[in-house]
């Protein structure tokens, strides 16, 4: 169906474009390595919204790659005390 392809070219164009222009709008404001940090947590966000959107039961092992992908989330910003 030809309205297929021009739904995914949509949301090919659309998803990364929109997404890029709220993450150079959000540079105005927020440093870029903080920004770099908050985009590692993209991956849970759509963890979350599988689970409750779609009643995705996570696995043990996704489960374990979240709470991975968290703790180097929290570890680059957590404020390091000085020596």
């Amino acid at each position: 169906d030809p309205m297929v392809w021009v739904y995914a070219g949509a949301a090919g164009v659309l998803g990364p474009g929109l997404s890029r222009l709220c993450l150079m709008t959000a540079l105005r404001t927020i440093s870029p390595s903080v920004t770099a940090v908050v985009a590692l947590v993209g991956p849970i966000f759509a963890f979350i919204l599988a689970f409750v959107l779609l009643s995705d039961v996570p696995t043990v092992a996704e489960v374990a790659g979240s709470v991975i992908i968290l703790e180097g989330v929290a570890w680059a910003v957590w404020p390091r005390q000085p020596r």
